[in-house]
């Protein structure tokens, strides 16, 4: 397996993990700050209710375009 370099943005913080793909060394690392799951119909009102703004993967949610690869 490769090994992945994954680095927290905000603070700089490196971690090297040892994994099959990005995808997976991502997910281990976010595994410990984050929590994903499928949304009810319920929370999805709920939280459109609140502001919570509906975000499409592969969209900079700050410029409204498609991400190209390797940004």
């Amino acid at each position: 397996m490769p090994e992945y370099i994954v680095k927290h943005k905000p603070s700089g913080k490196i971690r090297l993990v040892d994994a099959d793909n990005n995808a997976q060394a991502l997910r281990h690392v976010a595994g410990d700050e984050f929590e994903v799951r499928v949304a009810t119909r319920k929370e999805m009102f709920h939280l459109a209710g609140q502001g919570v703004q509906l975000e499409t993967f592969g969209v900079d949610p700050r410029q409204g375009e498609l991400k190209t690869e390797g940004e």
